[in-house]
């Protein structure tokens, strides 16, 4: 996971009150916010986003200390957007996954051809992300 998620800023979706609780949406730092996370500029945002690119980050704990983070859920900077490029196909309802799993490889091989490296995930749906990192945020702290 931390290879996935090293050098793209992140959000998190929260469950503090446990996962049948009610949830929030979390990108940027608040009080409190663990040592072991990167705050970094994003073209576009005001606020340094959360960046997690240690182990440590990723358990969500601090020295001493249980993990108190209640992340459930930890979304890297999407296809389509400044950062990390790349390409999101919607299938049709009448598209097979099989199908769909085909033309996510057939992506990664011409984007390969090309120069590029990327990398498939699959998406909170019935889709697939091929995503192409190009360029990365800059830490501010």
């Amino acid at each position: 996971m931390i290879g996935y998620l090293k050098g793209r800023p992140c959000s998190v979706v929260r469950a503090p009150d446990g996962i049948n609780g009610e949830t929030f949406f979390q990108r940027h730092a608040m009080p409190g916010t663990s040592k072991f996370l990167e705050l970094v500029r994003v073209s576009g945002d005001r606020k340094p986003y959360l960046q997690i690119d240690r182990v440590e980050g990723l358990a969500g704990g601090r020295p001493g200390r249980r993990p108190r983070a209640a992340s459930v859920e930890l979304r890297a900077r999407r296809a389509g957007r400044a950062g990390t490029p790349g390409v999101r196909p919607r299938p049709a309802p009448d598209i097979e996954f099989a199908e769909v799993i085909e033309a996510a490889k057939d992506m990664r091989q011409r984007l390969s051809a090309a120069g590029l490296e990327s990398f498939c995930k699959t998406t909170g749906g019935k889709g697939l992300h091929v995503v192409t990192p190009l360029l990365h945020a800059q830490k501010t702290r």
